[in-house]
């Protein structure tokens, strides 16, 4: 009997997706697949597919099988039933025999295991250019995955889908083009609405190239702000050692932020301590404000605990259960 089609969801789909952003194996292609059928739902089926050559952790492996099928988790195996109907482009072909859900239908799938602040972070993580090495800790530069409108379009096409209502909810505070989780965690911060206590700021653009130049210079200078208000003139750029390796880099951040400051570009600078700090971070919301010329009011009810609630859920280390950001398991990152 030929081998059944794997269909791979939730988070070891978001693990190969991941891995062929890196470049370390081909982009899934879409596919017109609607029907699960025939996909391989048994045990012994399942296991005869390899994943882990896709960046995929076969220790602890996520599928869909058809609306017929069983639900039941068996040891590291979770199968999860397909609903009847999906908007168009839902499955993508990674290999002969291997599909995997597109990334915006993930989100729902894992919707019910995490939080939407959560579900933003994976979601600013899809849309970024970052990824985590397992080996070290350390970030990778990859290409983007999705777009914050891919995002927001999908879920809205999902309609009634378990999860997709979470999803859209989520997907509202995403932003393109973050370089890093802590890029995606301050600028969620400021950006998100104060009724779930963010300070409500109008959204930064992430890592946008700005062109520089003077007048005389021959040679563009384009430099890119972490976070952005190019029409009032404003960056706020992260300073941290997860970018950071050496004096080298220090400075050349340095005379990036000059280089602003040289054309009259106003330059916040913002630690991680800062960051974590939440008194810090409303000072820096001051400053913000009065740099951007706007004030910001609200009629928000519980302000103080909204705030304190959005800034722990953004920043407290749990290892009760998994966090953001998705590493491709078992491939060489050289």
């Amino acid at each position: 009997m030929s081998k059944r089609t794997l269909f791979l969801a939730g988070l070891s789909a978001l693990e190969l997706w991941t891995a062929a952003a890196l470049g370390r194996i081909s982009w899934p292609k879409p596919s017109r697949a609607t029907s699960l059928r025939q996909c391989a739902a048994s045990l012994d089926d399942i296991r005869k597919h390899d994943v882990g050559r896709f960046g995929v952790n076969p220790t602890t492996l996520d599928v869909l099988v058809s609306p017929e099928g069983t639900n039941r988790r068996s040891g590291s195996i979770r199968r999860r039933r397909a609903s009847n109907a999906y908007p168009q482009r839902s499955f993508y072909r990674a290999a002969n025999h291997l599909m995997v859900c597109r990334p915006e239908l993930c989100l729902a799938q894992i919707a019910s295991a995490f939080s939407e602040v959560e579900l933003a972070l994976f979601g600013f993580e899809l849309c970024g250019s970052f990824a985590i090495n397992r080996a070290t800790g350390k970030l990778i530069d990859r290409r983007p995955i999705s777009s914050a409108r891919c995002l927001q379009d999908y879920a809205r096409a999902l309609g009634n889908t378990p999860g997709a209502n979470k999803v859209r909810k989520a997907a509202k505070l995403v932003l393109d083009g973050s370089y890093s989780p802590m890029e995606s965690r301050i600028a969620l911060e400021l950006s998100a609405p104060r009724c779930i206590g963010g300070f409500g700021f109008p959204p930064p653009t992430l890592n946008k190239p700005v062109d520089l130049s003077g007048k005389f210079e021959k040679d563009a200078v384009v430099r890119k702000g972490d976070l952005l208000w190019e029409k009032q003139g404003v960056v706020i750029e992260y300073d941290s050692s997860e970018h950071h390796e050496g004096e080298p880099c220090i400075d050349r951040d340095a005379r990036r932020r000059n280089e602003f400051v040289g054309r009259r570009y106003r330059v916040l600078t913002l630690t991680k301590q800062q960051a974590y700090d939440l008194a810090a971070m409303e000072n820096v919301a001051k400053n913000l404000e009065r740099l951007l010329g706007i004030r910001l009011r609200s009629r928000t009810s519980n302000l103080e605990q909204r705030r304190e609630g959005l800034h722990r859920a953004l920043y407290a280390e749990s290892d009760s259960s998994p966090r953001p950001f998705i590493a491709p398991h078992g491939l060489p990152w050289q």
